[in-house]
C-alpha cells in the first residue's frame, strides 16, 4: 500500500508539473516567438527551454505535497496560483514581456570580422535569431523581414 501511494504521488506530481510546465511555455510560444515571426515549431522550442532540474522539483514538490496533510493545502493553492499566472501569459502584451525577460539577451556577435552588438530575440543550439533594426515594426510580416539568424560557429 506504501509503494502505491508513492507511485501515485509521483505520476500526479509528472502530470501537474508538466501541465504548469506546457500551460507556461505554450504562453510565452505563442505572444513571443510567434510575435516576431520566428519561424520555429513548438516541440523544438520546448525541447530547448525546458529545465529537468526546475522540473524534478516541482514534481517532488507537487506531488509529495498534495498528498502531505499538513502543507497539502498551502501546496495546492500554490499550484492553482501559478497555473493562473501562467494562463495569465496567454494576455498578448503579458507573455511578450516576459518573453522578452527570458529568452532574449544583448550580445556581440562577430559578423565578417566586425564586432556587431544586438539583442538576440532567441537562441538555438545551432543559430542566434536577431533583429537588423531595433525600430518597432507594426506588421507581423515586417517583423518576420527584419530577422537575421547568425549561424553558430
Amino acid at each position: 500500500m506504501r509503494a502505491a501511494n508513492i507511485l501515485r504521488a509521483f505520476l500526479l506530481g509528472i502530470f501537474l508539473s508538466f501541465l504548469l510546465t506546457c500551460v507556461f511555455w505554450a504562453a510565452i510560444f505563442r505572444n513571443y516567438i510567434y510575435y516576431y515571426g520566428i519561424p520555429l515549431f513548438f516541440n523544438p522550442f520546448f525541447g530547448n527551454v525546458f529545465n529537468g532540474y526546475l522540473f524534478i522539483i516541482m514534481v517532488v514538490v507537487f506531488g509529495i505535497g498534495f498528498f502531505i496533510p499538513v502543507v497539502g493545502f498551502l501546496i495546492k493553492f500554490a499550484y492553482c496560483l501559478l497555473l493562473v499566472i501562467s494562463l495569465l501569459l496567454f494576455v498578448p502584451p503579458l507573455g511578450k514581456s516576459v518573453g522578452e525577460t527570458l529568452l532574449s539577451k544583448k550580445i556581440v556577435l562577430n559578423i565578417n570580422g566586425e564586432q556587431k552588438n544586438v539583442v538576440a530575440l532567441y537562441e538555438d543550439k545551432s543559430y542566434i535569431v536577431y533583429q537588423n533594426s531595433p525600430e518597432v515594426l507594426e506588421t507581423l510580416e515586417e517583423r518576420k523581414r527584419n530577422l537575421s539568424y547568425y549561424k553558430k560557429p
